[in-house]
Formats: C-alpha cells, structure tokens, sequence
C-alpha cells in the first residue's frame, strides 16, 4: 500500500521534482516563546528501511549503524531515553549494497550500480567520524572483479573477494588511505587465488580468513597479511559440511552452518601457532542466520521449531563449548525469520530482522534476556489528529503522543492495524481510525482497545465533527462513492451515495462534504441525508493537493505545471467557487491544516528539503506567508489546535504557531 505522498505522486507525476537522494538530520535549535513560529519538539523514527546489515559504531554511546541492500544507511541511537533516534543517515550508497565492514571511522561498502548498460562495482567509504553526518567520501571502482562477494577491513587496507572476468575465485587486497590517489586506490597491492567461491572474509590480528562453502564441504583459507602486499599462505583447512557463518574472537575462529548430517552446527579452530580445528558441537537449531563473539561467547541466530532463537554459547578452557539458555525472541508478523542479522557487545546484542524490526537482548542476572523491540516504520505518517492533549498519528501504525507538554511529547501508546491507516480524526473521547477494509472506533488512551468495527472499504475518510458523521470515499473511474457513518459509541453505517467525478479527498463540516480530484472540486449539501451539489469548479492549470473546508471558505493547496506550489482562499457560498485570494508557496504544498485564521502547508522544495510554511488567512483575500521553515523527513501530514501544530512525517514534529 502507498503512502499519501506517494499516491500524489503517482497522479501528477510530472508536475513534480525528484527527491533529493541525500539528506541531513539536523536537531532543531532552540528558540525562545515569542520569536514567531518555530519547532518546539522533533521525534524521528529509525529509518524506514529493512536493515539487511547492522554493526555496532559506538558501545558505549549505543549508536548502531543500519543498512539496506537498497543503498540506504543510518546512524541509530538506541540509548534515548524515548526510545531508538535516528541522529544520521544518507542514502545513494548503490543501487544494491552487496556486503560492508566497518574499521575505525569508515564504512566500506561494497556496491553495485548501473552504467549505461552494464553493471559497475565499487567500493564506496563512506566518512563516519561525525556521526551525525555520514557522508560518502570517496568511490574506488573495482577493475578486476565481475561478481565481488565480499569485503573486510583492517585499518586501511581492504580485502574484498569475488569472482574475476575469467571465473577465478579471486580476493583483491586494496590499500585505502586517506593519502593514496583514487588511481592509485584503484590497483590491487595484492591479489590472492582461491578454489572456492567466496562467502565471507573476515581481516584481523594481521590474519585473512577466507570462507569458502560448497555442497561437498567447507574450505577456509587463512593468510598471513603481516605485510599486506606479500600476503603468505599459511593454512588451508576442509571440514565436511556447509559452514557459512563465521566469527572471531582474536585467536578463536568460530564456524558455523550444516554439518555433513545436515544438522546445524558449530565447529571451533584455534588459529596459533597453526589453524586447526579443535572442538565441535551440534545446535538444537533447524537452521542458522547469524553468529558473532564477544569475550569468549558466542551468540548464534537462528530458527528453532516454528521460533527465532538466540543461543548463547560459553568458550572455555581448550575451546569446549557449553550451551546457555536459548533467549526466545517475540514473534512478529513472521514467526521464523528467513533473513537476520546481528552485531553485540559484551553486554547488549541487536536483531535485525525482515520484518523492520531490531530486537535488543541485554545481560540480566548473569544471563541473556530479551529487553524490547523496535518496529522501524516502512511508511511516513499518512493522517494526524489532535485529541484532547494528544497527538494521533496514522501510518504504517498508530502512534499516540502525549503532548501536554509540547516540548517533551512523550509516546503514550500504540497499536498494530492491518494493512496501512489512511486517516486517523478524534471523535469526543474516541478515536475514529480508516485502515484498508475497516473502519474502526478506539481509545485513545488504549489504541489497541477497538470499541466497534465496520466493514468498509475507499480511499479517504472525512469526518465531521459537529455533525458526528464520517464520510468514506471511495473513487472509481468516473464516479466516486460516498458511505455516511454515524459516529457514537457505535459505527452505523447510512446509504451509499454516488457522486459524479472522481474524488480521492474530502473535508467535511456542519452537514457540508468538500471533495477534490486532480484538478475538481466539489461541495455538497449532506445533512438532509440526500446530497446536493452547491458549487463546483475546474482548475485546468492546477493539480490540487489538498483541501480544508472551513465554513463560508475553503483553502486549496495545488501545484502547477512548474512544480510551484501556492495556497487558494475559495469562497464557499457561491455556486462557481471563486478564488477570493492566493498567495506562492516555496514548497510542493502536499499537505494543509487550518483554522479560519491560519494555515499550515508542509511540502518539499525544489531542492529536495521538507518545509512548513505557515499563511495568514486573517484577510481572506490577501492570505499572506510569515514563516517558512525545515522539518522532518518525508512530511505529508499536519493538524493544528490552537497554537500549535503537528507535522507527520517519518516521525512527528511540533510546532509553536
């Protein structure tokens, strides 16, 4: 299911600039009371990414590092005290992220892109010595690989292995540093021949480990890299079995994967004075995804029964192995995962599953345990409501803030809703929520709690609050459908009406139903229970964004053919619906919330920054922009109350008006 912004750019799709392939996370300044509009608080959710790889960037501070094969990476801090906090992200890494390694304060990430008619591989590092602000320093195309696997890192210097032009298993040994040329980067110091196909490398202690399963068993190669251009073999070890996954704790070398038995399984190699391997042990695991070490443990991930599991394993004397307790993780909306990773300390270890989540298990009363979950949100907020001191926000989810103190809006709750909510609005002490086929009343200060369900399926809810009547539109080729629904304690359902037009969005209030399509709009008379069209109109040269209906005037949002966004005042009450006034937007305008007196558009520039803008409609007829400013990534929703204002976006932001 798409989200708002993306619906609307699907319907006027070349009225609109592309999105900026890079944005910076900055935390608002602090403004005093007084000096016109401005942020009072900003909540960013993680990214709405599915993190394929994750690694540990700082310990101490919990910041983790979060990526997509998409291309997409961020910098998460999962110590806030409300919860995990984007602090940094960029995306544009490649068009597909094949496998990366982290080493002091760089990312080298080994990625795929097109050019002109061929795929291109490079590998890109990416500067994270400010956390905030990762950016991409420098791209070192690789010249002798067709199909790069894998990539690992000691300091500068980089191992990256794959398969060359002449199908030879092949590990290219890169020196990176900051004081080499890109051409020079460019040459291999080094080049090591393999016989396997290469699954992974991993460069520490001045040793490369290279990880080569196949069907009829597992080779390992280990190098000595002492002097990196003059790599030296000094063991190749075969062990019967499919070994995959691999970890290392200094002199420990930890296997593991299927053995010949086709059971999971874990094997141990000491790597001095020579690798060899020294103790095994067979998993109570179906299969495994991850594994990685820390201080003489081991935390392998894997399935169990219908179950993701984490088993931690103690490493004694001589290596021997000892199974702890296996930490059940919750189910989500898999109950076994086919793609999972994980990164830990000594003290903390983070799941990253398929599903959108990352999982934290920590160490309590001498064992491991699991803390919580986050579920990263796959889709900005498509609808917000004000109800009573909180902020409503539908999306991916439903979100409920406390915002009785708007500088520290704090998370009162949550609540899971099949497939994607499309509009959220407060009704009384209840909460009117439109998610794919149903429409639902529910606490507010309970989300998860439904008082009653209705059937239903459209595009867009309207609600309106006076007349304690929702209106569901439901468009299709030429007509739309409007369902009234009698709102109390119950949802009562009235006579579908049909309106002539297709229309994907309404704003309703005192018996009166405005509607929109591209570039029509409408208003209806639907108190007597039969609608009755007042007035309609055509905007040849417009595309219309979005619409409030505020008694005796309207405002419109809409776009031209330019990408210029303005905001109309329209007049109501007469049946052609005469502009009264206008005024330019230095946005696209996507999203509006008002009151007689006062609007809030929020919408992305033309240089790809997500804006507010608030607009005077105390002289209808001369509406006029005070304040512009940036807010959160991927804003497409907004509610005002009073004097302040609530952006949605990936995340929610509040706004003193």
């Amino acid at each position: 299911m798409l989200s708002r912004r993306f619906f609307l750019a699907a319907t006027v799709s070349l009225l609109l600039v592309p999105q900026s392939v890079f944005a910076k996370k900055r935390a608002p300044q602090d403004k005093k009371m007084g000096l016109g509009p401005h942020t009072l608080a900003r909540e960013e959710w993680p990214p709405a990414i599915t993190p394929d790889f994750i690694e540990i960037l700082d310990a101490s501070k919990g910041y983790a590092l979060l990526c997509a094969q998409s291309g997409r990476l961020a910098i998460v801090d999962f110590k806030k005290e409300r919860g995990p906090q984007v602090i940094g992200e960029l995306s544009g890494l490649g068009k597909k992220v094949i496998d990366l390694t982290l080493s002091q304060h760089h990312v080298f990430a080994l990625t795929a892109q097109d050019s002109d008619s061929e795929q291109t591989y490079s590998v890109a590092i990416v500067n994270l010595s400010q956390p905030g602000e990762p950016a991409v320093s420098a791209r070192i195309p690789l010249l002798y690989l067709t199909e790069p696997t894998a990539i690992a890192a000691f300091g500068d210097f980089v191992a990256v292995g794959g398969t060359d032009k002449n199908g030879q298993n092949q590990i290219l040994i890169l020196n990176l540093s900051s004081k080499r040329t890109k051409d020079e980067a460019k040459e291999p110091i080094a080049t090591l021949d393999v016989q396997q196909s290469i699954a992974a490398l991993d460069y520490q202690e001045r040793q490369l480990v290279v990880l080569e399963p196949a069907a009829g068993g597992t080779t390992v190669d280990v190098f000595n890299m002492f002097n990196p251009r003059a790599p030296q073999k000094v063991a190749t070890l075969k062990l019967e079995g499919t070994y995959s996954t691999m970890a290392r704790i200094k002199d420990m070398l930890a296997l593991a994967g299927q053995s010949a038995g086709q059971s999971a399984d874990i094997r141990l190699l000491a790597m001095h004075p020579t690798p060899h391997v020294v103790s095994g042990q067979k998993l109570p695991l179906s299969d495994i995804e991850d594994m990685t070490a820390q201080r003489g443990q081991l935390l392998v991930l894997g399935n169990r029964a219908d179950r993701t599991v984490v088993l931690p394993l103690t490493v004694g004397k001589g290596l021997a192995l000892s199974a702890g307790e296996a930490v059940v993780l919750p189910a989500g909306n898999q109950m076994v995962s086919s793609k999972a990773r994980m990164a830990a300390t000594d003290k903390e270890a983070y799941i990253a599953a398929e599903s959108g989540s990352v999982q934290l298990l920590s160490i309590r009363n001498n064992g491991w345990e699991y803390t919580y979950s986050h579920t990263i949100p796959r889709l900005p907020v498509a609808s917000v409501a004000f109800a009573g001191n909180t902020a409503v926000l539908g999306g991916s989810d439903i979100k409920v803030y406390d915002v009785s103190s708007p500088e520290h809006p704090a998370l009162a709750g949550t609540a899971d809703v099949p497939g994607v909510v499309r509009s959220v609005a407060s009704a009384g002490d209840l909460l009117l929520v439109f998610a794919r086929d149903a429409l639902t009343l529910r606490h507010v200060d309970k989300p998860s709690d439904v008082v009653a369900t209705l059937k239903i399926s459209g595009q867009k809810l309207a609600y309106d609050a006076r007349r304690h009547k929702a209106y569901v539109l439901a468009a299709g080729d030429k007509t739309t459908t409007v369902t009234p629904v009698s709102v109390s304690q119950t949802l009562s359902a009235e006579p579908s009406q049909t309106l002539s037009g297709v229309y994907r969005m309404g704003s309703a209030l005192d018996g009166n139903l405005l509607v929109s399509g591209l570039n029509e709009l409408a208003l209806y008379d639907m108190a007597s229970g039969q609608q009755s069209q007042l007035g309609t109109r055509i905007f040849p040269n417009l595309a219309i964004r979005d619409i409030a209906l505020l008694g005796d005037k309207a405002v419109m949002t809409a776009v031209d053919s330019s990408s210029r966004g303005f905001l109309l005042t329209i007049n109501t009450t007469k049946t052609e619906l005469p502009t009264i006034g206008s005024v330019d937007l230095p946005q696209d305008a996507v999203a509006i919330a008002a009151s007689p007196n006062q609007a809030v558009v929020v919408g992305r520039s033309d240089t790809g920054k997500d804006l507010a803008t608030i607009v005077d409609l105390s002289n209808s007829a001369a509406p006029k922009v005070v304040a512009t400013f940036p807010v959160l990534e991927a804003a497409s929703a907004v509610a005002i109350k009073g004097k302040l204002a609530v952006v949605g976006g990936r995340g929610l932001e509040i706004l003193n008006l």
